[in-house]
C-alpha cells in the first residue's frame, strides 16, 4: 500500500495534469489514453516502493535508476510538479546524496497522491480521494 506524507504543499488536482492536453498527445484516442492512465495508476505504487527502498538503503545508483524509471512514466502526463521533483531525486541519486533524496521523496509522494487521485477521477474510480 502506498503511504504518503502530507507535510509538503502540493498542487491542486487541476494543476497536476490536463487530460485534454494529454489526449491531444495521444492523437485524440480516448480509449488509448484511458488504458495508459489505468496502467500508470496500477504500476505507480510499485515504482514508488522501489524508489523508497533504494532511498532507505542509501544506494545512489538504485535511487537514480528507480527515479529515472518513474520520471519517464510520469512525464507521459505532465512536465511539471512530480516530474520535476523526481528528476531532482534522480540527480540526488547520481551524486550519492541519499539524505537529500529522502527529503525530496516525501514531496514526490504528496504530489503523486494528488496526481493519482485525479487520474482515478478521470477513470471514474475515484473512491477514497479526499479534497
Amino acid at each position: 500500500m502506498m503511504m504518503f506524507n502530507h507535510s509538503h504543499p502540493v498542487m491542486t488536482r487541476s494543476e497536476v495534469w490536463s487530460p485534454a492536453a494529454v489526449l491531444e498527445q495521444f492523437g485524440g484516442d480516448d480509449a488509448l489514453l484511458r488504458e495508459v492512465v489505468a496502467l500508470f495508476v496500477a504500476d505507480c505504487p510499485e515504482r514508488v516502493e522501489e524508489l523508497r527502498s533504494a532511498v532507505q538503503q542509501k544506494d545512489g545508483e538504485a535511487i537514480r535508476k528507480a527515479a529515472h524509471t518513474l520520471k519517464g512514466a510520469i512525464a507521459n502526463f505532465t512536465a511539471d510538479g512530480p516530474t520535476l521533483t523526481v528528476a531532482s531525486i534522480e540527480q540526488h541519486g547520481r551524486f550519492e546524496r541519499s539524505d537529500e533524496a529522502a527529503a525530496t521523496l516525501s514531496q514526490l509522494e504528496s504530489q503523486l497522491e494528488v496526481l493519482l487521485c485525479s487520474m482515478r477521477q478521470f477513470l471514474d474510480t475515484s473512491s477514497g480521494c479526499g479534497e
